[in-house]
């Protein structure tokens, strides 16, 4: 907020930087803060700040609040999402403890979105079944 102040323009990177820093200090209250100035600022389709956001709120645990994952459905009508959306998406699906919706996604990303699943995703999956000790799905 401060290069806001000082007159510095704020892009989708800077966004999506500050919302991977929140994420990575799992600092809800400010990347919640940042996530609204961006959308307020009309990125809120912006494939970026939508990933960052994704990974800052599920990092966070807030993965199942309607309003976080409002903003993947929101993209799927811009841009097509990519291996990153994927990999952010069931990382916090992992967190918030959305199993069956990981799932899910993890189904669609390569029958629906044409995806093809790297070890990343893989990754994701293992952690989101390991979590409610669930693994022997994997």
């Amino acid at each position: 907020m401060k290069m806001r102040h000082t007159g510095v323009e704020l892009d989708q990177f800077s966004f999506s930087e500050g919302l991977a820093a929140t994420a990575k200090l799992a600092i809800l209250e400010e990347g919640q803060q940042l996530h609204s100035l961006a959308i307020k600022l009309g990125f809120d389709s912006d494939p970026f700040i939508i990933n960052a956001a994704m990974d800052m709120y599920g990092k966070c645990g807030e993965m199942d609040d309607v309003k976080r994952k409002k903003p993947f459905h929101e993209m799927l009508k811009h841009v097509k999402p990519d291996h990153v959306t994927f990999v952010s998406l069931l990382s916090a699906c992992s967190h918030g403890g959305l199993v069956e919706e990981g799932l899910e996604y993890y189904s669609a990303m390569t029958r629906e979105f044409g995806v093809p699943a790297g070890i990343e995703h893989c990754v994701c999956v293992v952690d989101l079944l390991g979590r409610p000790r669930k693994v022997y799905r994997g």
